[in-house]
């Protein structure tokens, strides 16, 4: 596959939660197909606290402009913050921090390169149930 094709390969789509909404260090940020595709990470303020390589996600739908489904979702348990992180179905990673940051109550989509971001559903888990069942 032709990594140089940004329409099937994606560069710096990034989602960043928790923030005070000015800085980006602020929170926790989901860096996916960063470095110039080399890495997916996960970065806790300034400190990046889980990295792996990146690969290209299996697609959905057309090669050509293809659409990324990006999931994130953060519960509290007994033993910290929990995030889940997935593209297109596939899990990117599973992170536990047992101290979370306090929530600014900030989120934001970014890259470095630009990006169409369509239909974006940010929801309480109540939400996203009542949503899923209007949908059917």
């Amino acid at each position: 596959m032709d990594l140089t094709r940004a329409e099937r390969s994606p560069a710096d789509l990034n989602l960043s939660v928790g923030g005070d909404g000015v800085d980006l260090a602020s929170g926790y940020s989901f860096i996916f197909a960063g470095r110039g595709q080399r890495v997916n990470q996960i970065r806790r303020g300034d400190a990046t606290v889980w990295e792996e390589p990146f690969t290209v996600p299996p697609g959905v739908g057309e090669m050509h402009q293809d659409w990324f489904y990006v999931r994130l979702e953060r519960r509290q348990t007994s033993a910290g913050a929990r995030f889940r992180w997935s593209v297109n179905g596939r899990e990117v990673a599973d992170y536990l921090d047992p101290n979370p940051l306090a929530d600014g109550g900030h989120l934001g989509f970014w890259t470095q390169n630009g990006a169409l971001f369509h239909r974006a559903c940010v929801c309480g888990i109540r939400d996203c149930a009542r949503r899923k069942s209007r949908r059917r």
